[in-house]
């Protein structure tokens, strides 16, 4: 047990070496820190819940086919917690319906009918919220993956040095696009009345340039 977690610590010690050594870093932490403090005034009194905290699709059992397919059971608890009823479906809908690009200024595609569906079920079935606490839900989606990210650096460190690069250059782009707002997104949650996040996330700052610093 003591081997297992000296490693451990070793390769998160590494792995902070490594993305503290990348020129987008700081760029990569005034973007969470810019998103994280919008977060924080746009789910102000949101309900909280209990988390499943890793909705994806390797841990959805599914019944029925085609458009008559459901959710019968969710599996693989461990990430489960107590928090903000939103995180669930930010994380669902950030790795379901939207592919996130690997540069800031590539917008992101969005599967539209796939995300009204799952804001949909979530109305029809989980805590009520607000709809102006909805409206910070685009910005949820780009920060949810984040604890997930910095998760495998260590992993990285160890095992595979080039997924550094990779988790890297993906929180940056996605967090920026957080911070500036995703039109898509808000496209496809019009029909909805989800509120513009363009307009939730109005002075957020400039977006970063090609080297990763905001201009």
């Amino acid at each position: 047990t003591q081997h297992y977690y000296g490693s451990a610590y070793a390769r998160q010690q590494q792995a902070a070496q490594a993305v503290r050594q990348d020129p987008r870093w700081p760029s990569v932490v005034r973007a969470a820190a810019a998103l994280a403090r919008r977060l924080e005034a746009g789910l102000l009194g949101a309900p909280s819940a209990l988390l499943h905290g890793d909705p994806g699709p390797g841990n959805l059992l599914l019944r029925g086919a085609g458009e008559h397919r459901q959710v019968a059971s969710a599996l693989d608890w461990e990430l489960a917690d107590f928090g903000p009823a939103l995180s669930d479906l930010a994380r669902a809908a950030s790795r379901l319906a939207v592919w996130w690009r690997r540069q800031p200024e590539h917008a992101p595609a969005v599967r539209g009918p796939v995300l009204r569906a799952l804001v949909e079920g979530w109305r029809a079935t989980g805590p009520a919220v607000d709809p102006a606490h909805l409206a910070a839900l685009p910005a949820w989606m780009a920060a949810s993956r984040t604890a997930l990210d910095l998760s495998v650096l260590g992993l990285g460190a160890a095992y595979a040095p080039e997924l550094i690069e990779v988790v890297v250059t993906g929180l940056h782009a996605r967090l920026w696009q957080g911070v500036a707002g995703v039109p898509a997104i808000d496209e496809a949650l019009a029909p909805l009345g989800i509120g513009q996040t363009a307009t939730w996330a109005a002075g957020s700052g400039a977006r970063p340039d090609s080297q990763g610093t905001p201009a």
